[in-house]
């Protein structure tokens, strides 16, 4: 089981964007299991008490703790991946067995290949050309489900 971290490039972070999302991409002989995105917050709300975060995290971002949304703090992916691992060891008591980052742009270039996919959730069909415009037009309409947007798209896309 891999840990994926739905980043979201419109919000800056060393690794590629704030992690709004996490979901889980498992296989069974050979065979993907569905993906689950899931809100990092609803984890992050489960936190025993603080981990206190890296000063320059504190003071850019006025952070009393530091929590799996902000795990990707670190330019080294390999070592921003452990501190993923980490806070979801001590947020969900959960172990993966890796860690991939996605972002808007990974999911444009994964429907070059793919095609258009439909996302249930909106109704919406998106293709390497529309993705962009799709997702800021649902951030401008309903921020709430803006933000869930890339999850949505992403569920699609694994699902394809």
């Amino acid at each position: 089981t891999y840990l994926v971290l739905q980043q979201d490039s419109a919000e800056l972070r060393a690794t590629g964007g704030f992690i709004g999302s996490i979901g889980y991409l498992s296989f069974d002989h050979g065979k993907m299991s569905p993906f689950q995105p899931e809100n990092v917050y609803t984890i992050d709300d489960k936190s025993p008490g603080g981990v206190a975060p890296p000063a320059p995290l504190e003071k850019t971002f006025h952070l009393k703790t530091w929590t799996l949304r902000d795990s990707n703090w670190s330019p080294d992916f390999a070592a921003a991946a452990k501190q993923a691992e980490f806070f979801l060891q001590r947020e969900a008591n959960k172990k993966v067995d890796g860690v991939i980052a996605i972002d808007p742009f990974f999911i444009s270039k994964i429907l070059t290949v793919t095609g258009p996919v439909q996302v249930p959730e909106t109704g919406d069909v998106v293709d390497a050309n529309t993705f962009f415009t799709t997702t800021l037009n649902r951030v401008e309409v309903d921020p709430a489900v803006g933000k869930r947007f890339l999850s949505y798209a992403a569920k699609a896309m694994f699902a394809h």
